[in-house]
């Protein structure tokens, strides 16, 4: 699922992450995509004179307004399953107390 804002997590409240992609390139290829660049971990190559030969080009690309989560809604699968099991345990808690109340109401 992707987000246009940062949307917490419904388990843990935690916000949504940029959905990124990366640009790798070992020719020396400068990026040229309308992307936000976040992170530039590019590294030039020299020899011993310090005489360029390589430049390996390795980006972090964000379009700035694309947010996901791990596993559609939630932020991981273990939040997916706590709060399946906490409406599970919380749907099975109200049918025990609404037949409860069945009961008593028949035996008045």
């Amino acid at each position: 699922m992707i987000f246009t804002e940062p949307v917490p997590c419904p388990a843990c409240g935690k916000k949504a992450k940029k959905m990124t992609e990366h640009f790798i390139s070992r020719d020396g290829d400068d990026y040229t995509g309308n992307l936000k660049v976040l992170m530039d971990k590019s590294v030039i190559h020299t020899d011993e004179d310090g005489n360029f030969f390589r430049k390996d080009t390795s980006l972090v690309l964000w379009d700035g307004e694309s947010y996901i989560h791990a596993a559609m809604y939630f932020c991981t699968n273990r939040c997916a399953i706590d709060f399946a099991n906490l409406v599970w345990a919380n749907l099975v808690k109200k049918e025990a107390s609404e037949a409860k109340n069945d009961d008593e109401e028949v035996q008045s």
